[in-house]
């Protein structure tokens, strides 16, 4: 089993990319000096370097004057002590960036190894670029620097927990509307004079809505920002079930059922994302897996309970406990 720790502890970084990765950095030691490996880089400290040949052992004393020598004249010349390769334009292929507010004196000596800082003239955090060649293309990645607030591996743990804890609900109410409809379609089918069949669409249109509306909307969080998407797929979501609960006839129920696949699919295309943005992977084995138990968990018990209610008050009631029980969340 332990052969399968490095792809954990050390995952295969994206190719000429430094950024999942610093040990694959672009930054290298400028050539011509006795840099080695450094810890988690391949920048390394000049001096008593492993990289020295054999032969310039004998000369160790002359050679540390000579390293002294060239510190002290890069630094009096202003010279990065790092070397970065550049592209065919001559633009470095790794650099930092800020602007604004964010322009601070402690800006530079975060992340030094990835170049000199670009400054802009808006509010912009300290942002690690590199340029990656993909398909003759150039594209540049951005990164956060080092001890950013704005990284979500950095946001405090109560407040992951809460955020994690809000989405499982989320996905579990969504996972309850799945099934807990089937109870009742007995009933409802009998009210609207219609067979069974038809009481069956609205399982087919919920499911086959969540099928394809993530073709969709997964891209469209990545232009608007996940929370944007959360926040108005899961309020139409809960509007919906009021339309379900005073529905006249089973057509006003199968569109309906279209449209509450539609906006409840968030709750399986974007949580297992949004806990990958926010925990790395040694801390995201327990929201991954509460995530999992809720969403089966849901869609197992809604019929236990939703059978009762049908017996008790009427189908309407299920779709209506549905819609009040989403108002807390």
């Amino acid at each position: 089993m332990s052969s399968y720790l490095p792809s954990f502890s050390q995952p295969q970084s994206r190719r000429n990319s430094f950024a999942a990765s610093r040990a694959n950095s672009y930054v290298r030691s400028r050539p011509g000096s006795a840099q080695g490996s450094r810890a988690n880089t391949v920048v390394a400290s000049r001096r008593n370097s492993a990289s020295r040949p054999p032969s310039a052992h004998a000369g160790a004393a002359s050679g540390t004057e000579k390293d002294e020598e060239t510190d002290t004249d890069l630094a009096e010349q202003n010279i990065p002590a790092l070397y970065i390769p550049q592209n065919e334009k001559g633009e470095p292929m790794a650099g930092r960036i800020v602007g604004g507010k964010h322009d601070t004196p402690e800006c530079e000596q975060i992340d030094a190894d990835f170049g000199l800082i670009k400054r802009v003239d808006i509010d912009m955090p300290l942002t690690l670029t590199e340029i990656v060649n993909e398909n003759g293309k150039e594209y540049i990645v951005l990164n956060f620097a080092t001890g950013d607030k704005q990284n979500p591996f950095n946001w405090n743990p109560w407040y992951k927990r809460s955020i994690s804890t809000i989405l499982n609900l989320m996905t579990l109410f969504i996972g309850l509307a799945t099934t807990a409809y089937s109870s009742g379609i007995g009933s409802m089918c009998k009210e609207f004079g219609v067979s069974e069949f038809m009481g069956q669409l609205g399982l087919f249109t919920f499911n086959i809505a969540c099928a394809i509306a993530p073709m969709v909307l997964a891209p469209f969080c990545e232009l608007t920002g996940r929370k944007v998407v959360y926040a108005g797929a899961f309020l139409c979501f809960s509007l919906l079930f009021i339309g379900l609960a005073l529905a006249k006839n089973i057509a006003t129920i199968i569109g309906l059922r279209l449209l509450l696949g539609l906006f409840g699919c968030v709750g399986t295309i974007l949580v297992g994302g949004t806990f990958d943005d926010m925990y790395e992977p040694r801390h995201r084995g327990r929201p991954m897996a509460m995530f999992s138990f809720v969403a089966i968990f849901g869609t197992v018990s809604a019929p236990i309970y939703a059978g009762f209610i049908d017996q008790a008050i009427g189908w309407r009631w299920i779709e209506g406990v549905q819609g009040i029980a989403n108002i807390p969340c």
